[in-house]
């Protein structure tokens, strides 16, 4: 939770020292900062409505709102279940996915397990909060491996929120992985070779 508040306190250090021209100036400035990362549109357009309602300083106001939004989704870590990893003795690699990765990257973990590789895996079912537990299961492996159907948008997150050098591996084809594709990155990267982008 306390990551959240400091991204709360900088995201409105940088507003107050870019927005001119009094309080109804930051509003678009807060907006950027807190959709989607706190809250819908639609949410935030409604604390701007209910803001509006009451006398006193319109962008304190919000700002107050905003924040008590920031610190319910950062509450929820809490009930979030801890990232579950199958976890082999001697593992250095972790391959982590969410979504529709689950069943190429189990099956793909078990093969190269069966060839005498050492590898764990795990699974995020919940993305925005993270499980609280997630930096130390991550910061536990020298490397981690992260299948994704998309660019590599969780990629980023990670590297960002746990400064973890993570490898993606990224297929935007439209076509599910092959369980081939995340054994072959696997033991690429077991034996230190660079990854490849699948187009």
């Amino acid at each position: 939770m306390i990551d959240t508040l400091l991204e709360l306190l900088w995201s409105c250090m940088k507003i107050g020292l870019l927005a001119f021209g009094g309080g109804n100036a930051a509003i678009p400035l807060l907006e950027a900062a807190a959709v989607p990362r706190w809250m819908s549109q639609q949410e935030f357009g409604e604390l701007v409505s209910i803001n509006f309602a009451f006398p006193g300083i319109s962008i304190l106001k919000l700002a107050g709102m905003v924040g008590l939004r920031a610190a319910k989704v950062a509450g929820i870590a809490d009930d979030i279940p801890p990232v579950e990893v199958d976890h082999q003795p001697g593992a250095r690699l972790l391959v982590l996915g969410w979504g529709s990765t689950y069943g190429p990257i189990g099956a793909a973990v078990r093969r190269v397990r069966g060839q005498g590789g050492k590898v764990a895996q795990a699974h995020l079912r919940h993305l925005n909060p993270f499980p609280a537990n997630l930096g130390e299961v991550l910061a536990a492996y020298e490397q981690v491996l992260v299948p994704e159907m998309n660019l590599g948008q969780l990629l980023w997150v990670l590297r960002a929120k746990f400064l973890v050098d993570a490898q993606g591996f990224n297929k935007i084809a439209g076509k599910p992985f092959l369980v081939h594709e995340i054994v072959d990155e696997i033991k690429k990267l077991l034996e230190g070779k660079n990854f490849q982008a699948q187009g």
